[in-house]
């Protein structure tokens, strides 16, 4: 979805300008997924090793 949007406002739209807020918004996704995905990890294994 963001490499369509960039594509599309750097290739068709002939304005490389509007592709910046597409990569900053991807790159900003791929941040919060992986910090929600350690921080996930992390308390399912604390959560495992008290019930134990």
């Amino acid at each position: 979805m963001v490499r369509e949007a960039i594509a599309i406002t750097a290739g068709l739209l002939n304005n490389p300008d509007m592709a910046v807020p597409a990569a900053v918004y991807s790159l900003f996704m791929y941040v919060t997924a992986m910090s929600a995905i350690f921080y996930g990890r992390r308390y399912a294994r604390g959560a495992i090793a008290l019930r134990n």
